[in-house]
């Protein structure tokens, strides 16, 4: 019971770990491909 709450847990941290970072990701993909669009390198 111990073990399965751990890696329930574990499994849960990584699961919202995974879907922020791919959130970030999105939302600097955006920022990224607004700015080209209006002409403004981000180099």
């Amino acid at each position: 019971m111990f073990i399965r709450f751990i890696t329930s847990r574990l499994l849960r941290v990584i699961v919202c770990a995974a879907a922020g970072l791919y959130g970030l990701y999105n939302a600097i993909s955006c920022f990224v491909t607004l700015y080209t669009k209006r002409g403004i390198s981000p180099t």
